[in-house]
């Protein structure tokens, strides 16, 4: 069975903004045996729905929606689930997840020293 995941972010009508969330889908797929796809909540496509229909057209049976935002939020609890959810809907017998935010992950707080260190020459 094929395995997706499908990182999503908030979208943002600034190309530029819009690419991080492709970077991070790049570095991923080198460490992970799935298929990897991105997708915007809203202002940019490809939206979650056009997302998880790229992953389903790859051959993914499972798909793990990761959302690419810091807290547990209306997007994060409400948006983003609801989204996926309607799209899974379209594709019968795929199972789609959705994880939890990055939120205070142990390495967040690493980085969050980090670039306090780079800021301030520490």
């Amino acid at each position: 069975m094929k395995r997706a995941v499908l990182l999503v972010d908030h979208g943002s009508r600034r190309a530029e903004a819009n690419e991080l969330v492709e970077t991070l889908a790049r570095a991923l797929l080198s460490r992970v045996d799935r298929i990897v796809k991105t997708a915007h909540l809203e202002a940019a496509e490809p939206n979650i729905e056009q997302g998880i229909d790229a992953c389903v057209a790859e051959g993914a049976a499972e798909i793990t929606v990761l959302p690419c935002f810091l807290a547990p939020g209306r997007h994060t609890i409400e948006d983003v689930p609801a989204q996926a959810t309607a799209a899974a809907a379209r594709h019968r017998g795929v199972i789609v997840r959705v994880a939890e935010p990055v939120g205070t992950h142990p390495l967040m707080i690493e980085i969050l020293r980090e670039r306090l260190e780079e800021t301030e020459g520490d």
